[in-house]
Order: C-alpha cells, then sequence, then structure tokens
C-alpha cells in the first residue's frame, strides 16, 4: 500500500483518551492503561507510515513475530505507540472497510498491561462501533489475513526537520539556543536507532 503521511499533535496519552471519548469512540480498559502508562511524549512529529495488509503474509493465519519478520524484509521499521489513537482518528470505520480491513495494529514495542502481558494498541470496526483496542502483542500470538499492520518506511537520508534553523533565533538567547541544540541531538539520536543495522 501507498505511503501515508501523518503529524502527531502532541497529546498526552490521558489527553487522547478525553478527546476521543467526546467525539464518541470507544477505548478498551487495557488501551486507555497502555495510553495512560506507556510514557508518551508531547510532541509534534511527522511520520510516513504504510500498511501491510495480512493478505501479504501468503497464508492465511501467522505469529507477530511473522509479521515483524515480513515487515523486517521489506525494510520497514517499527512505529511508535502515539500513532494508534491518531490513527483511530484519522481513520473511519467506512475507510477501513474500503481498504478490505477489519482491524489496524501499531506494530509498535509491545507495553506489558497490569496482567503482564505485552499488548499493541489496534482500531476496528465492530458491530459496536469504532474501538481502539489492547492487542495481544506477544510473539507467537496469531492473527488472520482481515488485518492490517502499521509500521514506519525508513528514511534514506537524514531528514531536514531534524536541523534547526538557528536563523530565527535570538544570538544573544544562550538558553534558547542550548535548548534548541538539546532537542536537536534527541532527535539525531532518535533517528540514528530507527536506521541503525540490527547488532549480530
Amino acid at each position: 500500500m501507498k505511503n501515508i503521511k501523518v503529524t502527531t499533535n502532541g497529546l498526552s496519552g490521558q489527553a487522547w483518551i478525553k478527546r476521543l471519548e467526546k467525539k464518541g469512540y470507544n477505548i478498551g480498559n487495557y488501551a486507555k492503561e497502555l495510553l495512560e502508562h506507556s510514557g508518551l511524549k508531547i510532541l509534534k512529529k511527522s511520520y510516513n507510515i504504510v500498511i501491510l495488509k495480512g493478505e501479504e503474509m501468503g497464508k492465511d493465519w501467522f505469529t507477530n513475530q511473522e509479521v515483524r519478520d515480513k515487515a523486517k524484509e521489506l525494510g520497514y521499521l517499527t512505529p511508535p505507540v502515539e500513532l494508534a489513537p491518531l490513527l483511530r482518528e484519522m481513520i473511519s470505520d467506512e475507510e477501513l472497510k474500503k481498504m478490505g480491513l477489519w482491524w489496524l495494529i501499531v506494530m509498535h514495542e509491545p507495553i506489558t498491561d497490569s496482567d503482564g502481558r505485552p499488548d499493541v494498541l489496534g482500531i476496528g470496526r465492530l458491530d459496536e462501533g469504532r474501538w481502539l483496542n489492547a492487542c495481544h502483542g506477544g510473539a507467537r500470538y496469531g492473527w488472520y489475513r482481515a488485518g492490517g499492520f502499521v509500521f514506519l518506511v525508513p528514511q534514506d537520508t537524514l531528514p531536514s526537520a531534524l536541523v534547526s534553523l538557528d536563523k530565527h533565533l535570538d544570538p544573544l538567547n544562550l538558553e534558547s539556543r542550548v535548548k534548541n541544540l538539546e532537542e536537536d541531538m534527541e532527535r539525531v539520536i532518535n533517528w540514528a536507532k530507527q536506521i541503525a543495522p540490527p547488532e549480530l
């Protein structure tokens, strides 16, 4: 599927819960738990996402590990958890249906819930309405081909957005310049981690 560019709005997990519920979305209890305790950073950032459809797996049933292996083979990267509530708001159940999907799982790093199981967040269309749920993210847990999986498209070069334009800063405001450089360094480190080759 073609790439989709999305930009997070900087909301915290708790703010997302209030926002989605106010708009009539259904959020599962474990999904709320993950949003409240996942350490979502309040940042505005753009991502290029890609949806790996279950039908692309070449069989009717497959595990989380097989999905991640397929994504790695295609050169995709692990997405951040904060994309889940954003995509729930962006993608309607009607759009999921047009894509031929019942659900979309954001394949972020699993987060351990209060029952001790690793979970990932996903959106789905059900008879009861538009849902954001926590789904079992363990390596052996399986899926059928009726859904899709969200990953990131890697960047071949350092994104220009990672480098701040100092001309917009007051050259005499040392505190502002230091803070800006620290933020740039954090972005570069995070970017480098995404494109770093796996350890042998």
